[in-house]
């Protein structure tokens, strides 16, 4: 290779696109050992196939539960806190626990349930019209069992607002006793 100058340089381009090395092409003169060359080449990529088939491209999941928790509630002892808790509410919690976590042994279990009551009233028949009033469009809602009657007919009906129920009125109540059951 010679060294760099302007004045050779259209000489080093022409050679640099000129000039390339061939592939070593290994040749087998036993036609044996080619034979078993091949055949091994391809049982290796036959069973790199199957194994991305078989196993979902390499990935192994787990789809069985980690745990499986249930919750069951004994009786509450003061049942009127809640309005619409009843003391002949079903015991057993039936939410599905057995759902694989994102994590690894992760569990979640809820111990304390707290309820804030909210009730659909016309903004404008409340006594404090000042704090309920539907200033903004997001806090006037239309039932759905109202938005069919407004469909098939052009009356118009006072908007709707969520309230919340006076702090005076207790809403929470306490803590259940509970029994956990946790089977892995």
């Amino acid at each position: 290779m010679t060294s760099f100058s302007f004045c050779n340089a259209p000489k080093l381009i022409l050679e640099f696109c000129t000039r390339y090395e061939t592939p070593k092409v290994v040749r087998f003169k036993s036609t044996s050992v080619a034979f078993l060359s091949h055949i091994i080449k391809l049982l290796l990529a036959v069973y790199c196939i199957l194994l991305m088939f078989q196993q979902n491209s390499y990935q192994i999941f787990d789809r069985s539960p980690i745990s499986a928790v249930t919750i069951r509630i004994k009786v509450s002892p003061n049942c009127s806190n809640h309005l619409n808790y009843s003391c002949t509410d079903p015991k057993d919690d039936a939410v599905d626990f057995i759902v694989p976590p994102q994590e690894n042994s992760a569990i979640s279990i809820v111990t304390r349930v707290i309820e804030t009551e909210y009730v659909l009233r016309t903004c404008n028949k409340i006594d404090r019209i000042n704090e309920h009033n539907c200033s903004v469009k997001q806090q006037c809602v239309i039932p759905p069992y109202y938005r069919q009657l407004l469909e098939k007919t052009n009356q118009t009906l006072p908007p709707l607002c969520w309230h919340k129920f006076p702090s005076r009125t207790k809403n929470n109540y306490d803590a259940l006793s509970y029994v956990l059951f946790i089977k892995n």
